[in-house]
């Protein structure tokens, strides 16, 4: 049997001869209307933290009679069938695919967010009951109150526009309470970001003790320059989060000087001071000629200078250089024959690639502080892109570099043209890639995740183009030395489509902008492109080689988690902070690191099933193999081996 013929693989990419004769890869709808794909994946992560908080205070008030607390939960479930169903929906082969109709898609956009803002509540009000003291609950039964004092710290008044924080005013005599929950069954380390309205701020965890903090501007575009605003402000700083916790951090007004705390800014755009007699609350320094460097404890990273785009990573404990030059263009497509299923290049272009950013001048601006360091370019309205390392010693944090992209090939914001750029980009299918120096074969070879559940090898077929050489990543994709050497990974926020053209090269579509039918069955092209955020972890790892069945690393399996998952994070409105407990914890100890809890969902009546819940509880525990070649490491795991771990544990506190 084993020399027996055979067949393997998932047979992507599709492709028919409906109209020429000739093979039409359905390449496109790996990335069409990134905008859904990315409102989709909120939603899975929002209503799978509202299933498991929602399980776990539900079950506390039934064990602990609090009859107040399982009246309101039960009033309430049906905003989890409701949010169920309009995930389930849009996992229709038209809707997470993006190739229904412009109406159709904000049909189903309306409902996703729909089941945001009530995902949202849920959670607020389940971390709410598991928080409050026993006299403040009293006080809840003898009142019959709601539960509706923690709130999401963003609005979202619909779904086309981006969540925007909300800035906290923070009173000099009681701290504010930020509420975090954890729904990983691992400890995790969480970069936090708070819009504040003061510089004058201390931040404390759960037990008291003050943590490092970061304050970095919050600019504002005023048409000669960009301002750092003086009356709102972003903290960072990083919580430490226990496994399936609710976690309470307090932001204090302090009276000592914090300009130690304060980021150094770099620019070569921003606005000069209104007057002399201007006290700007940051320092803005000149971006000096050259090449640009941020450099953590175990990272050492080097930019273009003019483009502000990433060049190289050293890696500080090995002394390895890799190269990494990131670059963004676009295919033209072809017209008729690339739409929202589609993806052809157009064969009669003069270049290939386009320069999509060639019409603007690169406007830089750089962060450092004992938090992060981050580098922005902005061209115009149509691309920001940010690269951050942190300076923490936690793995794979430490190691790892966050990428991020705000784009928007509508080349409209606010109802301002970008300079420099066509009022509506016409065929052009956006794209970033990463161009290294890692031997992936004279033929390269790419993996890329299905579902996020396992990874599958792809071998360039050159003949048959670059749309027959795109393939759909979920979660990842990495490319890797043919020996032992180096794994770039690139994990991603949102499905989207990926390829490794040539040698050493990672590219993954960004955004698709189509002005016409493909004549696969929607009728219409892709014009319906909003001002979208997708969100990266770029991972360097040593690899022993490649393995007879390819499988992420364990760093890359929590990064992941950490990007598909954020912490629930909620801000107390009305409550006192001695009204709220500053911890509650589900488990005695964590889960084993290859373990991810995928649901932990209570199941409804079979009588009333969109009414009311049941007493029955779905566990559903995957494991994630990693890779036993990589060595990157997470701070928060012994290694693979981990101690054995009884199902009776999982007890609540």
């Amino acid at each position: 049997m084993r020399d027996y013929p055979s067949l393997q693989g998932d047979f992507f990419v599709y492709s028919d001869i409906f109209s020429e004769g000739r093979p039409a890869y359905w390449s496109g709808y790996f990335t069409t209307r990134p905008y859904w794909k990315v409102l989709d994946r909120q939603l899975e992560a929002s209503l799978r933290s509202a299933e498991i908080l929602y399980t776990w205070a539900y079950a506390w008030a039934v064990q602990e009679g609090q009859a107040r607390v399982v009246q309101l939960l039960e009033k309430d479930y049906e905003k989890l069938v409701r949010a169920r169903r309009n995930l389930a929906l849009f996992q229709h082969h038209d809707a997470i695919t993006g190739t229904s109709k412009a109406y159709v898609m904000h049909d189903y956009a309306i409902k996703l967010h729909e089941g945001l803002h009530d995902t949202l509540a849920l959670a607020g009000e389940a971390a709410e009951a598991l928080l409050l003291t026993r006299a403040a609950m009293a006080a809840l039964d003898h009142r019959a109150a709601p539960l509706h004092h923690l709130h999401p710290d963003f609005e979202r008044s619909t779904y086309e526009r981006l969540p925007r924080k909300l800035p906290l005013a923070i009173p000099r005599d009681q701290p504010r309470l930020i509420v975090m929950f954890n729904s990983l069954g691992q400890r995790r380390y969480e970069v936090v970001k708070v819009l504040v309205s003061s510089l004058d701020i201390r931040v404390t965890e759960e037990h008291g003790h003050e943590v490092p903090i970061q304050i970095n501007p919050v600019w504002n575009d005023t048409g000669n320059g960009m301002a750092i605003l003086s009356s709102q402000f972003e903290l960072l700083f990083v919580a430490d989060l226990p496994a399936l916790s609710v976690i309470t951090y307090s932001i204090h007004h302090t009276s000592r000087s914090t300009t130690d705390l304060r980021a150094s800014v770099y620019s070569n755009n921003y606005a000069p001071a209104p007057d002399q007699n201007y006290s700007p609350p940051f320092e803005t320094r000149d971006v000096l000629p050259g090449d640009i460097q941020l450099e953590s404890d175990h990272l050492k990273l080097l930019f273009d200078g003019t483009t502000g785009m990433l060049r190289s990573i050293t890696d500080k404990v090995t002394g390895r250089v890799t190269q990494t030059a990131v670059r963004y263009a676009a295919y033209p497509s072809a017209q008729f024959k690339s739409g929202a299923y589609l993806f052809k290049p157009d064969p009669n272009s003069r270049e290939p690639e386009e320069d999509v950013l060639a019409g603007a001048k690169p406007r830089l601006f750089i962060h450092s502080g004992p938090v992060a360091s981050e580098l922005s370019v902005m061209f115009g309205s149509v691309l920001m892109h940010t690269t951050r390392i942190l300076h923490v010693v936690h793995q794979p944090l430490a190691s790892a570099i966050y990428m991020e992209n705000v784009f928007n090939l509508g080349a409209r914001y606010n109802s301002t043209e970008t300079p420099g750029f066509p009022p509506h980009f016409r065929e052009t299918e956006m794209f970033m890639r990463i161009m290294t120096d890692i031997d992936n074969g004279a033929e390269p070879t790419l993996y890329t995740d299905q579902s996020g559940l396992n990874m599958q090898k792809r071998v360039r077929v050159q003949r048959i183009g670059i749309q027959g050489n795109y393939f759909p990543i979920t979660s990842a994709a990495m490319i890797e030395d043919n020996g032992p050497g180096r794994r770039l990974t690139l994990l991603t926020d949102h499905a989207a489509g990926a390829a490794a053209w040539q040698q050493g090269w990672l590219e993954v579509m960004v955004e698709r902008r189509t002005f016409y039918d493909d004549a696969r069955g929607m009728g219409e092209g892709v014009t319906d492109q909003k001002r979208t955020v997708g969100r990266y972890w770029l991972l360097v790892e040593d690899t022993q080689g490649p393995e007879p069945v390819a499988r992420l690393s364990l760093a890359a399996h929590h990064l992941a988690n950490d990007l598909n998952y954020p912490t629930t994070q909620l801000i107390n409105e009305g409550l006192d902070a001695d009204q709220l407990n500053s911890a509650a914890h589900l488990i005695t100890r964590p889960l084993p690191c290859t373990l991810h809890l995928m649901t932990l969902r209570t199941l409804p009546e079979p009588q009333y099933p969109s009414l009311l819940p049941s007493r029955t509880t779905l566990m559903i525990i995957q494991n994630q193999s990693p890779s036993c070649t990589a060595s990157a490491s997470v701070s928060t795991c012994n290694g693979l081996g981990d101690s054995p771990f009884p199902g009776t544990e999982l007890t609540l506190q």
